[in-house]
């Protein structure tokens, strides 16, 4: 865990007093993931947060959470976004950058839920078919600055993604996307992704 795979954020809360915390969670997650993540759906654990000065209460009312400095050992809650980072375990590398890896697993998601077999394109050709375990195609992703990721069904070609890595993506991640056919499932797809 790094400045460049993590960022540090301080939530706060008050009982009658203010307590903060400071978690690391992934660098590329927005505030409104965090809040929702940790805050709202409850897997942040208030039993370690400070008292900022004296006081006692009997209940909690949730603050602010605003950026802190980086803190390599404030708490590491990043397995609270399963969904973000599971996928992606068995990726040796920093690439794709983690905040097009959200897109980039929305975009197969989209395919296979569709029902497309998936093809491969990065010098070799590789295919997967639907039900496949989406950490196979995960780990063959990546692997130069590039990648075209073909959609088949009952044996046609049926559109393709091109993908290229970190092409001016930090601030919009679906820029990895750099092109895609012009099929209605593929626009359904492209509507699908996190913005």
């Amino acid at each position: 865990m790094n400045e460049e795979t993590h960022r540090t954020v301080t939530i706060t809360a008050e009982m009658h007093t203010s307590y903060s915390i400071e978690v690391n969670v992934p660098s590329y997650l927005d505030d409104d993931d965090i809040w929702q993540k940790l805050v709202r759906d409850g897997h942040l654990n208030g039993s370690n947060m400070v008292c900022d000065n004296d006081g006692w209460a009997d209940y909690w009312t949730w603050g602010d959470m605003y950026d802190s400095d980086f803190n390599p050992v404030a708490d590491d809650y990043s397995d609270s976004f399963p969904e973000i980072t599971d996928c992606w375990e068995d990726h040796n590398d920093s690439y794709p950058p983690p905040w097009e890896r959200p897109v980039i697993e929305a975009l197969i998601d989209g395919i296979i839920k569709r029902g497309f077999s998936i093809e491969i394109r990065c010098g070799t050709r590789r295919m997967y078919g639907p039900g496949i375990d989406k950490r196979e195609i995960f780990a063959e992703l990546a692997a130069g600055d590039e990648d075209v990721i073909a959609l088949h069904k009952d044996g046609k070609h049926s559109g393709v993604f091109h993908l290229i890595y970190n092409n001016g993506s930090k601030k919009d991640p679906r820029v990895v996307i750099h092109d895609y056919s012009c099929h209605d499932w593929c626009e359904e797809i492209m509507k699908e992704l996190p913005q």
